[in-house]
C-alpha cells in the first residue's frame, strides 16, 4: 500500500502507480542475469585492494556488458539499426 506521501507525489506529477505481477522469469530474468553477470564479471573478477578500486571502472562496466557481450544476432541487429537512424 502507498503511504500518503508518495500518493500525493505520484498524483502530483500526473503519473500513474501501476503493479506488476509478484515473479515472473519475464520480467524479472534480465535483471537476474545483468546482475549475475556484474558479480562474475565486475564485482568478483578481480582482486581489489579496496572498495575504491573496486569502484573505479564501474561507470564503464556497463557500456563494455552492452556492447561487447555476445547477444542474440536478432537484438544486436535491431540496437544498430535503431543508433544508425537517430544518428543522422
Amino acid at each position: 500500500m502507498l503511504s500518503v506521501f508518495k500518493r500525493q507525489s505520484v498524483r502530483q506529477l500526473g503519473l500513474k502507480h501501476r503493479r506488476i505481477q509478484p515473479y515472473t522469469p519475464r520480467i524479472y530474468g534480465k535483471a537476474e542475469g545483468v546482475i549475475r553477470t556484474a558479480i562474475n564479471e565486475w564485482a568478483y573478477a578481480h582482486v581489489f585492494q579496496n572498495s575504491a578500486n573496486r569502484e573505479a571502472p564501474l561507470p564503464f562496466w556497463p557500456h563494455q556488458y552492452n556492447w561487447y557481450t555476445p547477444v542474440s544476432t536478432s537484438f544486436r541487429q535491431s540496437s544498430e539499426r535503431l543508433s544508425m537512424t537517430t544518428t543522422s
